[in-house]
């Protein structure tokens, strides 16, 4: 509905976007008898004068000296040329502009357009005679030689005089400038160009000079800037085009969701529509008593009939003939209004309607409560001084009547309310109290001791009568299905939302059920073997037989580990200090390999610190053959030597360091000896252990260790790896069994994914972690029950139709109710 009425809307926009350039002076300016042109002036000291300065400016005619005895303009002589000569530059900055026409014809010329204007203005209420200032010249397209000219600056003014002998003078209205609202779409529509804003302080020049630079890129395009004009220009039309923009409203009011445009672009003012409005808001009240009108004109009773249709919020037109009381009914219609704290919008096409109007309700005292926006009455000037003339008046003083008011209506109300409350329809159901009261007592004689589910109402509160059947055969199409399927909870394919099946759709699910159980039996049973083999737990889900896998892999691939004591948690307690004398013990290794020609055996566990203090204080000077520790501790280190001492100082501290840093490398060792030993059992032989292969081993068991901690090995593996098994024979089982584990997740995705389902997830658990009894289970089950899938797939539709407010608690009560 709302789509029908927004095409129509748009429709109506388009007839008031008038894009076309015949007759539009807004887009394609042409001289006429109606028009004035202005020559030899400059637009900027223009604006300066009548905008700026508030001056009024008359009109000149061409200079006697051009013109003959037959009153015929000489055009042989350019007129500015002429002008230049007589009255230099001042003649731009004085407070007359100049005309191509002879004094006669610029009378009758400047009398036909006051006398348009005032027309328009009387009937339309609106003044449309505006001065231009500045012309774009411009072209349809590139190969058209029509050359288009629109005004750029519009200045909204009046032609004045006090008596037919003067002089017409043209005077700024005050009213808003703006600009060319038609061509800057036009600009946009046909050559994606964009106009420049009109500031509120306007500099002509510069305003000009950028609309210049937008069109630049145009070939023969350009600003005439000093090109002036007097016309007519309307932007009615357009700016009524503007305002019924959608994109212009609030989301949430959007012109389609208005009751009375919804009414006027669709099925129109119906009786059906009179009715909900009937039971609106302005209906739930009695009608009010004569007592509590607000007339301030003489009404009978149509009149009466008029306006309280109005306050009860009704659509209504009124007719009659002239004199029958139509701006009476109007002014107590807005009398009543303004008394129920309302604000009302007044529009009329001609002036002389809202004048009778205005006048009527100055005779009432209430002229100051209405805001002229129409004409020359519309400028910010006019509107504040308004507001603020109004502001000082104070509030009205109002007798209270309310006393009187109550004691005459206090019963009727009372009986009134009760009526009224009894018999007015609840909510939208046109069902009133009193009749659903009878349809309860009847339900509850209906469903006897049987509970029912409690509802949620909230979201139904809106519904109509049409609303609520058109549920109950939803429901009831629900409710039938469910007698023939049962409870949809109970079934086999519970949690599918498949809404197709097809008998070749089941030919194929049951063909891939069928071999995906099969590989999963094979897969169960190859696993439990291997984890029997291993002495581990059983795998639970698909994951546990990856881990399991992964477990086997490692076995295979593990090094020599016989004597290691893979079980004891210094691998994951004491890690830094395995490294530690592991790095130790290749050091000292090293240390002696690399030095076995230079030093004895005894020198590894000499006590060198003081003899390498001696050497580095003493073993420069040279007065050292005289120091009798120099030459003790020189017979110190030459024993502890295969050959003879360096013959520097240097060299002979460098052997004692090697010495004092395999010490060093030994404390460490001796500080973590007993760990090496319970660790690495009969590979470990003290110093004489094979370092390169212990440091293999220990980097290997750690990673083992993380791989544990992470849960992608299990924790059993490592007393299976502490014994002697030999696994090497379990490799083509074991690719065998990934290919399958594989290979079986990929079909349950595809079972799941051809059912729509997710019973195979429990939770936030994937396939992989469900549990492979569960999956056995399923899988046998939707083979025996694969029938059922067509039941399930039409609930499915089914409920997908329950999509109203309030419907989808019915959808999820019924896949669980036995009731």
């Amino acid at each position: 509905m709302f789509e029908a009425i927004n095409k129509t809307l748009e429709y109506a926009r388009l007839e008031l976007l008038d894009m076309g350039l015949r007759g539009n002076t807004l887009l394609h300016f042409r001289q006429t008898a109606k028009t004035l042109e202005i020559v030899d002036e400059v637009s900027s000291e223009i604006y300066n004068i009548i905008v700026n300065q508030q001056k009024s400016m008359t009109f000149g005619p061409v200079p006697d000296s051009l013109v003959d005895d037959n009153d015929q303009v000489d055009n042989t002589q350019p007129l500015p040329a002429l002008l230049e000569e007589m009255y230099g530059g001042s003649r731009h900055t004085d407070t007359k502009l100049q005309t191509k026409l002879i004094s006669d014809k610029l009378d009758k010329r400047l009398l036909r357009i006051s006398t348009d204007a005032s027309t328009y203005y009387q009937e339309q209420g609106v003044d449309i005679l505006y001065l231009a200032l500045g012309f774009l010249h411009w072209y349809e397209d590139k190969n058209s030689d029509k050359l288009r000219k629109a005004p750029l600056v519009l200045v909204p003014v009046s032609l004045e005089r006090s008596t037919a002998r003067e002089r017409f003078r043209l005077k700024y209205t005050q009213t808003d400038l703006g600009p060319n609202l038609s061509l800057a779409a036009k600009m946009k529509m046909d050559f994606q160009i964009i106009l420049p804003e009109m500031e509120s302080e306007l500099d002509v020049i510069n305003y000009l000079a950028s609309v210049e630079t937008c069109i630049s890129k145009q070939v023969r395009w350009k600003v005439n800037v000093n090109e002036v004009s007097l016309g007519f220009f309307s932007f009615g039309k357009f700016q009524m085009y503007q305002d019924l923009d959608p994109a212009s409203w609030p989301q949430e009011k959007q012109p389609a969701e208005h009751p009375v445009l919804s009414a006027l672009l669709g099925k129109g003012f119906s009786e059906e529509i009179d009715g909900e409005l009937a039971n609106s808001s302005y209906r739930d009240e009695p009608a009010p008593d004569l007592v509590n009108l607000h007339f301030v004109k003489d009404a009978d009773s149509s009149q009466t009939e008029a306006v309280m249709a109005v306050k009860q919020g009704l659509n209504l037109v009124i007719q009659g003939p002239p004199g029958t009381g139509k701006s009476q009914t109007i002014t107590n219609i807005i009398s009543e209004s303004l008394a129920d704290g309302k604000r009302i919008l007044f529009v009329a096409e001609k002036m002389a309607a809202l004048e009778v109007v205005k006048r009527r309700l100055d005779e009432c005292h209430l002229g100051d409560a209405v805001l002229e926006l129409h004409s020359h009455k519309s400028n910010k000037k006019s509107v504040m001084e308004e507001l603020k003339r109004t502001l000082e008046l104070g509030a009205p003083a109002v007798d209270d009547r309310a006393v009187e008011k109550r004691r005459y209506t206090l019963l009727k109300d009372q009986l009134d309310a009760y009526c009224h409350d009894v018999n007015t329809p609840i909510l939208n159901s046109d069902t009133s109290y009193f009749d659903a009261l009878g349809f309860y007592l009847q339900l509850k004689k209906t469903i006897s001791e049987q509970s029912l589910p409690a509802l949620n109402f909230s979201s139904m509160r809106e519904w109509s009568k049409d609303d609520f059947n058109e549920a109950c055969a939803k429901i009831k199409s629900l409710a039938d299905h469910l007698e023939l399927m049962g409870v949809p909870v109970e079934s086999a394919f519970s949690d599918s939302v498949l809404e197709e099946f097809s008998p070749i759709d089941q030919e194929k699910i049951s063909t891939l059920l069928e071999k995906t159980e099969d590989l999963l039996v094979k897969c169960i049973k190859d696993s439990n073997i291997l984890a029997s083999e291993m002495g581990l737990q059983a795998p639970v889900t698909l994951t546990d037989i990856q881990i399991l896998h992964n477990a086997a892999s490692r076995a295979i691939e593990a090094p020599h580990l016989v004597g290691l004591s893979l079980t004891t948690d210094d691998w994951q307690l004491r890690r830094d200090q395995i490294r530690e004398l592991l790095s130790s013990g290749n050091e000292m290794s090293n240390l002696r390999r690399m030095n076995t020609e230079q030093f004895i055996d005894q020198a590894w566990d000499a006590d060198l610190i003081v003899t390498r203090q001696i050497w580095t204080t003493t073993g420069n000077s040279w007065w050292r053959f005289l120091s009798g520790d120099f030459r003790q501790a020189k017979r110190t280190l030459q024993g502890l030597l295969k050959s003879k001492l360096p013959n520097n100082t240097t060299g002979c501290v460098a052997l004692i360091d090697t010495i004092l840093q395999y010490q060093t490398h030994r404390g460490t060792y001796e500080k973590h000896q007993r760990l090496g030993m319970s660790l690495f059992g009969a590979q470990w032989q003290d110093e004489g252990s094979d370092w390169q292969v212990l440091t293999k081993l220990s980097d290997w068991v750690i990673n083992l260790y993380d791989e544990v901690g992470k849960g992608d090995l299990p924790k059993g593996v490592l007393r299976f790896l502490e014994g002697s098994n030999d696994v090497h024979d379990w490799t083509p089982r074991l690719n065998e069994l990934a290919i399958n584990s594989k290979k079986i997740e990929d079909q349950l995705e595809e079972v799941v994914s051809r059912l729509a389902s997710k019973l195979l997830n429990q939770g936030d658990k994937s396939i992989s972690e469900t549990p492979l009894i569960s999956i056995v289970k399923s899988l046998k089950d939707w083979k025996v029950s694969l029938d059922g899938l067509y039941l399930m797939t039409r609930y499915n539709r089914i409920c997908n139709q329950l999509n109203s407010p309030g419907l989808d608690q019915f959808r999820k009560l019924s896949h669980s109710w036995v009731l």
